[in-house]
């Protein structure tokens, strides 16, 4: 049975669903109101037998006082029976009477049955009573209280049975007296009126579930459609398509279900064959599954990313290799030049007007051998060996050696916050890392500000983290720095930071660089701890 509910369509399992629940729910709830008045009911008829054998108990208990000569319990019997007042009172009921009398040593009188029987009232004898009335008859007789039996049936009515015991006035028991009324009418009728309502409500329920059928097919068929057209997506099937109906409040859905096919298959083909011209698939093979695209997504991402790293290094080696042959053909005759301008320069007899100008020539020498220097820094091995070295005294002095440089601004301050930290590098690479990204930082304070250079360790790393409240860059000249002839300086070349971020990578750290134009920036340098 379970097994077949779960192969029942998604659609259906919904209709059905929306159906039985609110249709079970209502017939609880009509369960429980008609269960309530079916207990009123029966309370009903049991005060009413009551409130008939109080009056009758309570008519004998009078008339016996008047039999002064104590008749014996048969004697009672009939002086009961065919007293005026009982019959008074019994003439208009259409109830079945029974009747015993109880005698002073116990001994029970047959049970007198008075029954209407076309408008006559008939009185027989019976030794014992039925098997529905019998245990209500002993309650009664032994608690000496009133009791009432279920509603019971009997051949084609319906009963209820009411007992209650006969007392005299010192409250000695003399009796039992009880009734069978027949409730047959109201019971049919109150079944009748179950029926009925069921009935009702059932077919005003099927008239809805034929409602909500027809709209859930409207809603959900499109829904079970785009839940087999997923299932054809997984294996592959582009080819899966969704009527559009423009009445139906799904149409948007179905539309976007379309453009998100056509959009895998464009995604699928165009993967393909990026994948088959990287060579990471064969030639006759075509992706069809998730799982073989992302696959083949991340070949490609791990081959454009081993690219990038194959072209930076060749790049690398390229600049390397023309700043080794041009400053080594330039250096010298620099050398030259400058030795020369030197000469003119201490000679008395020069104007200040001359002297000027050979200054201004020794400053530009200066920096183009500078410049010289930094490309011979991207060609040169890396001979010197990593080392031991204690960050917060090499963060200390390059601060004392690059404070004397801020001097020369206007309203520059230096803060430092430097933990303990020993790290493995090469002590003077990273010194003069430092000192070139100190030294942009310095020169990015047109207007003065704050330079904080803090130190601290993190699980790895030891980071150097020099920040400044200077002009600040645009994400995408952060993205550029470390890339050849890239400055923002107006006669800058961009080598400087080139070489920082090799040097760096040499001692296996890297850079990382946050920036917001005009707030500041701040580099961290992260350098691998020494073990």
């Amino acid at each position: 049975m379970i097994k077949i509910i779960c192969n029942i369509p998604f659609v259906n399992k919904k209709q059905v669903f929306s159906f039985f629940l609110p249709f079970f729910l209502l017939i609880l709830f009509i369960t429980f109101i008609f269960y309530h008045h079916y207990k009123d009911l029966k309370i009903h008829f049991e005060k009413d037998g009551e409130e008939i054998l109080t009056l009758l108990s309570k008519s004998i208990a009078i008339e016996m006082k008047e039999w002064t000569n104590n008749p014996d319990s048969e004697q009672l019997l009939q002086n009961v029976l065919f007293s005026m007042d009982f019959n008074n009172i019994i003439s208009d009921r259409k109830e079945i009477i029974y009747i015993a009398m109880v005698g002073e040593n116990g001994e029970r009188t047959p049970i007198a049955v008075i029954s209407p029987q076309n408008q006559k009232k008939e009185i027989n004898y019976i030794d014992s009573l039925a098997d529905q009335t019998k245990p209500i008859y002993n309650k009664a007789l032994t608690l000496h209280e009133i009791h009432h039996s279920s509603i019971y049936k009997l051949k084609k009515g319906y009963y209820i049975s009411s007992f209650s015991p006969i007392e005299d006035e010192d409250g000695r028991l003399v009796g039992i007296i009880g009734m069978d009324t027949k409730i047959s009418d109201q019971i049919l009728l109150f079944k009748k009126i179950v029926i009925q309502m069921v009935l009702f409500i059932f077919l005003t329920y099927i008239m809805i579930f034929l409602f909500i059928r027809k709209w859930l097919n409207k809603i959900l068929r499109p829904i079970s459609q785009m839940m087999v057209g997923l299932n054809e997506l997984s294996v592959g099937n582009f080819d899966v398509k969704m009527e559009v109906n423009e009445h139906s409040e799904l149409k948007g859905l179905m539309k976007n279900f379309n453009e998100v096919v056509d959009n895998l298959a464009s995604l699928f083909y165009r993967l393909t064959n990026t994948a088959k011209e990287l060579g990471t698939i064969s030639k006759d093979f075509q992706l069809s599954t998730m799982e073989e695209a992302l696959t083949q997504m991340d070949n490609i991402v791990e081959f454009m990313k081993m690219n990038r790293e194959l072209q930076k290094a060749e790049k690398m080696n390229a600049v390397g290799q023309l700043a080794a042959s041009v400053a080594h053909e330039i250096r010298n005759p620099m050398t030259v030049v400058k030795g020369f301008l030197q000469i003119f320069y201490a000679k008395e007899h020069m104007s200040e007007e001359e002297r000027t100008y050979i200054k201004l020539m020794i400053e530009e020498m200066n920096r183009a051998e500078t410049i010289i220097n930094d490309y011979l820094s991207l060609a040169k091995p890396d001979v010197e060996q990593s080392q031991k070295i204690d960050g917060a005294d090499l963060a200390n002095k390059v601060i004392d050696l690059m404070h004397s440089y801020a001097m020369m601004g206007k309203g520059i301050h230096f803060k430092k916050n430097i933990q303990q930290v020993y790290i493995e590098a090469n002590n003077n690479e990273l010194k003069q890392v430092l000192i070139n990204i100190l030294k942009n930082a310095i020169e990015a304070l047109k207007n003065g500000g704050t330079i904080t250079i803090n130190l601290y360790p993190t699980n790895e790393y030891g980071v150097f983290e020099i920040e400044d409240t200077g002009i600040g860059m645009t994400e995408a000249e952060v993205n550029r720095l470390g890339t050849a002839f890239y400055s923002l300086k107006e006669k800058g070349t961009g080598m400087g930071l080139m070489v920082c971020y090799q040097m760096v990578e040499q001692m296996r750290g890297r850079i990382e660089v946050q920036s917001e134009k005009g707030k500041g920036t701040i580099f961290k340098i992260y350098i691998p701890l020494s073990q």
